[in-house]
């Protein structure tokens, strides 16, 4: 596995070089065609004065056509990160990466042009805009192409091939068997089967039974076994404990789940002919943890500050002429591994309402560990109407800025609500937390203590860009219509 983690950094770093020489090509190539082949009527001598010429060629405008193009193939990258799209899943077809491909391209051309929208970038002709846009999926779909013939001649050859063992002996295990067999640019020699059932050394679908599933680990170790293909329909107590006895091998598990039964939570779903493959990855980092997310959240949080500022000072001055208390409420909060930072809102209670928690306990209306009442005798009129609008948490787009939160991401308990002997809330600090997240458009303040746990850890383990914008979205509604907030 050591090998296969250098073989995937060595693999990220060249389709990384590939997209960013074919990224370049697919925007400097339109622009100059259009200015030099077929912008005869642009070409006056204001045109000629206010380009860079150079081997013949004009080039207007470049450095600002240089800072859009640097700008979209740095989202493009992210996009396609964003996608998997840096490393070659042999179970992918070409179909379905070149969607995967459409999608990132998509999403980086409708970002960038509505950046070029809205700084009104007139220099920028929509004629080159569109041919950068087609040229840039052609490239980037067709190189991958290529490269997937190439490495099928090579998996063919035996380059990069896997030792592969599958657990359990039935009906769908000898499908399997024929089915992998029949695309043999997958790479998969399968040594033999574990099953509870056949004798050992008898021979199925000409592959022999090397043991029990309690011989696992000897099994992998003796026969330098890469990946385990589970085919044990119903058994979910023999697949946890393979999972987790695959993990401490450093050995990858898939399971072939009948195709007219997908009853397991999947990680990711593929196919060998038409049997479902449910993959089960071993992530070294959160998706979350990745440069993009940061950047979008370091963009919006500054760009929302910026624009709101005025408003921030207006509430500021009410909150203060109110009861002449501070603007600002700061808590201690956990973050991410359970670092504490300062969370900032604007002060919504009465000063000095912290005092009187204690005297409120028993009338707590929210189950677990945090305190909630619909109507908090310590909360102030002003309070009430921003907290029905979330008004009150937009300070934490500083901490969105400064990095100790995301945009998305888990509520921020404060530290005496935090049970460090509960899993459940431990596995909400495994990434930032989120001035919005999935109980925000699920109930907010409405949302059970444990429906809270379960959407955050849904979120942790389903993650995506895609996902992060849907919950922004939606999340707006939810506030405008003030439900569930108090």
């Amino acid at each position: 596995m050591l090998r296969q983690e250098r073989l995937n950094i060595i693999s990220f770093n060249l389709y990384l070089a590939a997209d960013i020489i074919f990224i370049t090509l697919s925007f400097y190539l339109p622009y100059i065609i259009r200015w030099n082949f077929f912008g005869g009527d642009k070409v006056t001598p204001d045109f000629i004065r206010s380009s860079i010429q150079w081997g013949g060629f004009f080039f207007p405008s470049l450095v600002y056509y240089t800072k859009v193009y640097i700008f979209w193939g740095l989202i493009t990258v992210f996009f396609l990160v964003n996608q998997n799209l840096y490393r070659t899943n042999r179970l992918v077809s070409f179909s379905q990466e070149s969607v995967l491909i459409f999608k990132a391209v998509l999403y980086s051309t409708l970002v960038t042009g509505l950046v070029v929208f809205f700084i009104k970038a007139i220099q920028i002709s929509r004629l080159v805009f569109i041919f950068n846009f087609i040229l840039l999926l052609a490239s980037l779909i067709t190189w991958r192409i290529i490269k997937r013939l190439i490495l099928r001649r090579f998996i063919l050859q035996g380059y990069n091939n896997f030792n592969v063992l599958l657990v359990g002996v039935n009906k769908l295990s000898v499908e399997a068997v024929e089915e992998i067999q029949k695309y043999p640019f997958l790479g998969w020699r399968i040594i033999g089967f574990l099953d509870e059932d056949k004798e050992l050394g008898s021979v199925v679908s000409g592959l022999p039974v090397l043991g029990r599933y309690k011989d696992f680990g000897q099994v992998v170790r003796k026969y330098f076994i890469d990946e385990t293909l589970i085919v044990t329909p119903g058994d979910r107590t023999t697949i946890i404990k393979l999972l987790d006895e695959g993990k401490k091998l450093n050995v990858g598990i898939k399971v072939i789940s009948n195709p007219t039964e997908l009853s397991l939570d999947l990680l990711g779903i593929y196919k060998i002919g038409y049997l479902p493959v449910l993959s089960y990855s071993i992530k070294t980092f959160h998706g979350t943890d990745l440069f993009g997310k940061r950047i979008f959240d370091i963009i919006f949080s500054a760009l929302a500050l910026v624009l709101l500022f005025p408003f921030f000072i207006g509430l500021g001055i009410a909150i203060k002429v109110n009861d002449g208390g501070p603007i600002f409420y700061v808590s201690r909060r956990y973050g991410r591994k359970g670092t504490i930072f300062n969370f900032y809102k604007f002060r919504s209670m009465q000063v000095g309402a912290d005092s009187l928690l204690a005297s409120l306990k028993n009338k707590n209306e929210k189950d677990g560990p945090i305190f909630k009442i619909k109507k908090d005798p310590r909360v102030s009129k002003m309070g009430r109407f921003m907290r029905k609008y979330s008004i009150d948490e937009l300070p934490q787009l500083w901490n969105v800025l400064i990095g100790d939160m995301s945009l998305v991401g888990p509520r921020p308990l404060p530290i005496d609500q935090v049970q460090k002997d509960d899993f459940n809330q431990l596995k909400r600090l495994e990434i930032k937390p989120g001035i919005t997240g999935l109980w925000q458009i699920k109930g907010r303040s409405d949302v059970s203590f444990g429906n809270l746990l379960r959407w955050d850890t849904w979120y942790i383990n389903n993650w995506s860009l895609w996902l992060d914008f849907n919950i922004i979205l939606k999340s707006i509604p939810v506030v405008v219509k003030g439900k569930g907030a108090y």
